[in-house]
């Protein structure tokens, strides 16, 4: 290859490596984000477009692509968490959470050595607006788990052995509820949700919340 193709290929290297800094910085993207394993097969598949390559729009992004994102994610998910379950077994995890006033229902599950993974994310807005008294009662919330995780993952009700729920009453009722339903499974009560709590407490202490501060600023 000629000095001058190998100027050229220098040149345009530091050019989009300008280029990916100035979109970091300018965003106010995380810089740990570039060594992402997402961002670097984004780089990959960049350079295998032509010039008819249009970037996609932000309601194609926020649209049909991440429809199909979420279906790519959900199926691999479902491999995973079922690679195993036979020899395993799967456990189930429930937590419930008011983000910006919108009551939501989290769903996690995991199986041997697959980590705990999202199964669901219930919106319990219209349920409680429309005769939910209020709140997320028991029956409803089991519903939810039967529904979106027992009889899509384990239809033949062999594989599911264990729900855990933080220590609330209702949702304490709800593996009361899901024991019966499913003879085979234990309901715990998930101390790791207390454990949590308290260290999120512990965060909001002036010198800790600063130091904190200062691990994230200096290490992310």
């Amino acid at each position: 290859m000629s000095s001058v193709n190998m100027d050229i290929r220098h040149s345009n290297n530091a050019r989009v490596e300008m280029a990916i800094a100035d979109f970091f910085h300018a965003q106010n993207i995380p810089d740990a984000v570039v060594e992402s394993p997402e961002f670097k097969r984004l780089v990959r598949q960049c350079r295998l477009v032509d010039s008819t390559f249009v970037i996609p729009s932000k309601k194609k992004i926020g649209g049909g692509l991440l429809n199909i994102n979420f279906e790519n994610i959900k199926e691999i998910n479902k491999t995973n968490l079922l690679k195993e379950a036979a020899v395993f077994g799967i456990v189930v995890m429930g937590d419930g959470a008011t983000i910006h006033g919108m009551p939501l229902l989290n769903i996690l599950a995991m199986s041997g050595n697959t980590l705990p993974m999202t199964i669901g994310i219930s919106d319990c807005t219209t349920h409680m607006a429309s005769g939910g008294k209020g709140k997320k009662d028991a029956t409803y919330i089991a519903d939810i788990f039967a529904e979106n995780l027992v009889e899509e993952y384990d239809p033949n009700h062999q594989l599911t052995d264990v729900f855990y729920f933080d220590g609330a009453s209702n949702v304490q009722k709800v593996g009361q509820v899901l024991m019966a339903k499913y003879p085979r499974t234990f309901c715990y009560h998930g101390g790791e949700h207390v454990v949590a709590l308290f260290f999120t407490s512990l965060s909001k202490i002036k010198p800790i919340r600063v130091n904190v501060s200062r691990y994230y600023l200096f290490n992310y």
